[in-house]
């Protein structure tokens, strides 16, 4: 291991580790979402939906919640070590080496989409909880958000 250090912004901030730095492939990234946007996509689901989006803190992101009946907004946030802490309320939760596995740490408050087919739960949820979030409207709503 050990590791090239430096090499200025070129390291991507939102690398999730386990091998693979591309957040495009889960359903609960939402690059494109407010937290405004959060809360209308989340509040009619059940109690454990969530996205992680960009924060409005700078190289922070944002984990979205439904969680009894609101939409809880939380801080997530990658230190220089490379690990993963999640901030809810002042509530500081326990280290990470990677998002997944910080997420994962969270259930059942936030429970995961099915991972390669497996059922985490008996949720008749489709197997993609965001695929119908429309690209078209999410940028819409960006942009009403003022962005």
């Amino acid at each position: 291991g050990g590791g090239g250090g430096g090499g200025g912004g070129d390291t991507n901030p939102l690398a999730v580790g386990d091998g693979d730095n591309n957040l495009s492939q889960f359903s609960w990234w939402q690059p494109d979402a407010s937290r405004q946007l959060a809360e209308q996509q989340l509040g009619p689901r059940a109690d454990g939906a969530f996205m992680v989006r960009p924060s409005s803190k700078a190289g922070q992101l944002a984990l979205s919640v439904k969680s009894d009946a609101t939409v809880a907004h939380s801080s997530v946030i990658r230190d220089d070590s490379g690990t993963w802490t999640v901030k809810i309320g002042t509530d500081v939760g326990e280290p990470k080496p990677t998002l997944l596995a910080l997420l994962k740490s969270l259930n059942p408050y936030v429970i995961m989409p099915p991972m390669d087919g497996r059922k985490l739960s008996e949720s008749s949820e489709p197997q993609d909880a965001y695929a119908a979030i429309d690209p078209a409207k999410l940028q819409a709503a960006a942009a009403a958000a003022g962005r």
